[in-house]
């Protein structure tokens, strides 16, 4: 019962990261924006850091199997992986320029 638990929470937890965030930051009035790409980058950040250290603090001192250490664990690592996207990304190391054009191309196929 424990680790469909700790799939679900964390898998809460991303939604509210990636799809609430950006919905709740990307409200417009009109011409207006209510705000800017900075606090929806803090929101990220900020929630996948606290996915992390959530993540890693059950692991070493909740978690009572060593199977629900490495799920904690492994969910941890996960929100560092999408971090350092969200990160490398923001800093302008990682673009996706390519993906667009792999995508272009595939759709002048059709």
């Amino acid at each position: 019962m424990r680790r469909p638990l700790i799939h679900l929470i964390n898998a809460g937890v991303l939604i509210l990261v990636f799809v609430m965030f950006p919905a709740i930051t990307g409200r417009n009035l009109g011409s207006l924006r209510l705000s800017d790409h900075s606090v929806l980058f803090q929101l990220t950040v900020g929630g996948l850091c606290v996915g992390i250290v959530t993540n890693a603090v059950l692991a070493w001192a909740v978690a009572g199997s060593r199977k629900d250490r490495a799920l904690c664990l492994g969910w941890a690592g996960l929100f560092g992986l999408c971090l350092g996207v969200v990160w490398g990304q923001a800093m302008g190391w990682l673009d996706f320029l390519w993906l667009k054009s792999v995508l272009l191309w595939i759709r002048g196929l059709f």
